[in-house]
């Protein structure tokens, strides 16, 4: 979240092809970067330095609710077990692309019912996307389970 709200992005040298395919916004690369210049901070100001720029961009942060969103699988999950259901099923549908690129299609039913597709750039990626799908089926908002 510091890495987005200093844009961090931006200042990030990388090669053409880890830009293309999504570098700026992953997540751990600028988790990385923010520590990086953390790092920097401390050896080329010591302590107090790196400490005050701890201090004025994680405080504010401290009275937030951080809990991490839950995301389209949780949520599925959460809902079938609730309404006494069998547990979603996921299956990978397809690879395309090339072994360096490829793009995923997951597949996911509840009682085997009905098989709703996701794609993404990862099988991760892919089941959120086709868990979000069976959501919209359901016709369930994503932030109704709580």
């Amino acid at each position: 979240r510091i890495a987005h709200d200093l844009a961090l992005a931006d200042y990030i040298l990388m090669a053409p092809s880890e830009e293309d395919s999504g570098g700026r916004e992953n997540e751990a690369l600028l988790a990385d970067t923010c520590e990086a210049i953390i790092a920097a901070l401390f050896m080329d100001g010591g302590l107090g330095t790196a400490e005050t720029f701890i201090r004025r961009h994680w405080m504010p942060l401290m009275s937030e609710d951080l809990s991490p969103p839950k995301d389209a699988k949780t949520t599925l999950q959460e809902y079938v077990q609730a309404k006494g259901m069998k547990l979603p099923i996921y299956r990978e549908a397809l690879r395309e692309g090339p072994p360096h690129d490829p793009i995923f299609t997951v597949e996911v039913s509840i009682d085997n019912d009905k098989f709703l597709p996701g794609t993404g750039k990862s099988k991760r990626q892919a089941e959120q996307v086709a868990a979000s799908a069976m959501l919209r089926h359901l016709d369930i908002d994503e932030e109704e389970i709580e």
